[in-house]
């Protein structure tokens, strides 16, 4: 997992993982309320999805700016082969693929808790 966070670039991938660590305590704290202390109050949903959101669009920030430094790298060398190129662009893929995982696992969350507190509220 290190690894994973490493090769996708540590300051990126480790504010992607703190949105989700930030999902995962937003869900903890909302399900016990919901399920535990029975509160039907929408409150607090927000940061679930709002959180999970934000995960994608680090990474792509993240990815571009990656992306600039490899074309500039690529721009003042000479002569680069194409599975060089290829392989960087394919790490450049972490970030967003990982931050989209984060955005995934948080709708279904805000889904689920939404789904329960309107059901409660009827």
């Amino acid at each position: 997992m290190l690894d994973f966070l490493r090769t996708g670039g540590l300051l990126g991938m480790g504010l992607i993982t703190i949105c989700a660590l930030l999902v995962l305590i937003f869900t903890v704290v909302k399900g016990y309320d919901v399920f535990v202390k029975r509160n039907i109050d929408k409150k607090g949903l927000v940061g679930i999805l709002f959180f999970g959101s934000l995960s994608p669009l680090i990474g792509s920030i993240f990815q571009m700016i990656g992306m600039m430094a490899a074309f500039e790298a690529i721009e003042k060398a000479a002569d680069i082969s194409p599975s060089i190129i290829l392989g960087g662009l394919k790490i450049s893929m972490f970030a967003p693929m990982y931050g989209l995982i984060v955005l995934f696992f948080s709708a279904i969350l805000w889904f689920i808790l939404k789904w329960k507190v309107e059901r409660m509220q009827n």
